[in-house]
């Protein structure tokens, strides 16, 4: 995704297939790949428009599909990414604050909607980055870029209405994470202070504990 709205697509050795123009009105911010049918990639962009891309006949004028109605209060999407068991939903970040905006939204592509809006009662989490547990399809964590309120929730979206734990290890706000696709008790987590962490859970959500830590110098 690039900052003028385009998307572009390379094959494995890193050289250009096709270029989206102006995917999105505004810079395209996350575009994920669906693990089951990987020709569908989502995207989400400044726009507030989360969409679907068929690369299976890449054209100059290929329209994208949306996977429901726009959320209201409209907001920027911050980042998209497919659950890694279920291969038709989905979920959105949004990179905006306040009362009334959910930091994430799960869309079910067969009922063409949003199934699930996460609540976040702080009004502070401005989600950069999501990232679906592996092996557990409600399980879902949220990284807040906002320097005042840098923290990793983990959600259980059977209950949407509080997180599950927070982890406040960070100085700045998160940029990026990722499950461990091997051990979804281990999490990779950067953040704006300059520093790579390695969060490992344990035998559970509540026992987490930050077991390896890296500081980069530029």
């Amino acid at each position: 995704g690039l900052s003028n709205g385009s998307i572009s697509i390379f094959d494995k050795n890193g050289n250009l297939q096709h270029n989206l123009e102006s995917a999105h009105t505004g810079a395209t911010r996350s575009v994920d790949a669906n693990r089951f049918k990987p020709h569908l990639i989502c995207s989400g962009g400044l726009d507030s428009e989360v969409y679907i891309w068929d690369l299976t006949n890449l054209t100059a004028d290929m329209k994208p599909m949306a996977p429901g109605p726009k959320t209201t209060p409209l907001t920027p999407v911050s980042a998209v990414s497919w659950n890694y068991q279920v291969e038709h939903i989905l979920a959105s970040g949004s990179g905006a604050q306040g009362g009334g905006v959910s930091p994430c939204t799960v869309w079910d592509l067969r009922r063409n909607k949003p199934i699930i809006n996460v609540q976040d009662s702080t009004g502070r989490v401005q989600c950069s980055s999501l990232a679906w547990n592996p092996n557990v399809a409600t399980q879902i964590a949220i990284a807040s870029e906002d320097d005042i309120s840098p923290v990793v929730q983990l959600w259980d979206l059977r209950q949407p209405q509080s997180p599950l734990s927070s982890m406040n290890f960070f100085q700045k706000g998160v940029s990026d994470i990722q499950f461990c696709p091997f051990d979804d008790r281990l999490m990779l987590t950067s953040s704006k202070d300059n520093t790579i962490r390695v969060i490992n859970f344990g035998s559970g959500s509540d026992q987490y504990q930050c077991v390896y830590e890296q500081q980069l110098i530029s």
